[in-house]
């Protein structure tokens, strides 16, 4: 019995380090995404200063149809990355209780994960962007169709 017991908790361990593994990868994925929202963000508040200021061009139209496009490959990647974050932080604590760990990382952060997350920011984020970039996308169309007429 106590040769199953030690075989089990070595492959719980094992488990473990390959799962700490997963969960800093899928943690660095969804902090670039984050940052790459801001960074979008910035970008389009930059460059729409920039070209809107200058003479009128039909390639400003782009401009917000590249944000709306960008924005609409990333919401399905940010749903992805929290469904997997979340799978991994439940199986860590999982495995933790197994190895009667008491405050483990895992349980720690699934604590910590209580109440308002970092989610809602992103999500709020991607919102404003849809209906940023959309706005800008059909005020430029009609401005190319003003101009074209």
């Amino acid at each position: 019995m106590e040769e199953q017991e030690r075989l089990l908790n070595e492959a719980l361990r094992a488990e473990y380090k390959e799962l700490s593994s997963g969960f800093r990868v899928a943690s660095t994925i969804r902090l670039g995404i984050l940052t790459f929202v801001a960074g979008l963000v910035g970008w389009m508040a930059n460059f729409i200063f920039q070209v809107y200021s200058a003479q009128y061009t039909p390639l400003r139209a782009i401009i917000p149809l590249a944000g709306l496009v960008a924005t609409l490959l990333i919401i399905p990647l940010e749903a992805r990355m929290v469904r997997v974050y979340d799978l991994l932080l439940a199986r860590g604590v999982d495995i933790e209780r197994a190895l009667h760990l008491v405050e483990g990382t895992y349980q720690r952060l699934d604590e910590f994960s209580y109440g308002p997350r970092l989610r809602v920011v992103t999500i709020a984020a991607l919102i404003l962007l849809l209906g940023l970039f959309g706005t800008m996308l059909i005020i430029e169309m009609n401005l190319l169709l003003d101009k074209g007429e």
